[in-house]
């Protein structure tokens, strides 16, 4: 799902040390530290002059400790390009609407993505690892339904609207560009992970029974959100607290063992 997707978090365009999704290229790879994107001064050591970044498959975050301005820049892209790409849609928004709403010019802004495709597979980036940081803070819960109705008030009740609109525009460009897709196939996986590990915690724990099947609940689950995702950013009177509140119980269904989720072929005995 995207998103939740959708897809190094508020990095220059070619740090290293963090798995991203190149569209130039259709997959997650590991980039090279760009010489001119390091402080030049001599006092600060490599462990410095590093940014905040997420390892993919542990999710452990490291900080920085001093302020990099090139990611600053970069991050004042990205906000700048939400802000165009749901004023005006992705197709309409160009790179120079992107260089004015960020205040620098077209020239400095290509020295950070070279392209849309680019931006768009650094806003799914982003979104990725904050979206896996809450995951990761609810993890651990021993509270799973209390788990679930905290990811759901974050993104359906207390994330702005202009969100879910610019996670509508990057799932529309997905069906006919195949490197955003390839971005959003590659968000979705991780976040599909992270959920099965909040499920397999939650019947570990007791809260959920042996019969229900994970990767069926995840597939539920991911497909009610992206609903909530969609009415989110297309109806101007959604009330996220009455769709959570119905969501919520979609799910303590499905997790009690009420919602099949296995295929059973036609004729089957149930």
């Amino acid at each position: 799902m995207a998103i939740w997707q959708a897809w190094p978090p508020r990095q220059p365009f070619g740090w290293t040390s963090s798995r991203t999704c190149d569209p130039r290229r259709g997959a997650s790879r590991t980039r090279e530290v760009h010489p001119a994107a390091r402080p030049s001064s001599s006092r600060l050591t490599k462990r410095h002059d590093e940014p905040m970044r997420m390892n993919v498959h542990s999710h452990e975050f490291q900080m920085s400790a001093a302020p990099d301005p090139a990611a600053e820049r970069h991050a004042r892209i990205l906000d700048a390009a939400e802000r165009c790409f749901v004023r005006s849609g992705f197709h309409r928004t160009t790179m120079q609407d992107v260089a004015a709403e960020a205040q620098m010019s077209a020239g400095n802004l290509y020295r950070y993505f070279p392209s849309k495709d680019a931006i768009v597979a650094g806003l799914s980036e982003r979104d990725r690892q904050e979206v896996a940081a809450d995951f990761n803070a609810v993890i651990g819960s021993d509270d799973f339904f209390g788990a679930l109705e905290t990811l759901g008030r974050k993104h359906f009740v207390v994330a702005p609207r202009e969100k879910a609109v610019m996670l509508v525009e990057i799932w529309a460009e997905s069906t006919r560009n195949p490197a955003v897709n390839s971005c959003c196939g590659a968000v979705d996986g991780v976040l599909r992970g992270l959920m099965l590990q909040i499920i397999e915690r939650g019947k570990a724990a007791g809260h959920i029974p042996p019969s229900v099947e994970p990767d069926g609940a995840v597939r539920v689950l991911f497909t009610v959100a992206d609903g909530l995702f969609k009415r989110k950013a297309l109806d101007p009177d959604f009330d996220g607290e009455r769709e959570l509140a119905m969501a919520l119980g979609v799910f303590r269904a499905l997790f009690a063992g009420h919602i099949q989720t296995s295929h059973s072929p036609s004729g089957a005995s149930q």
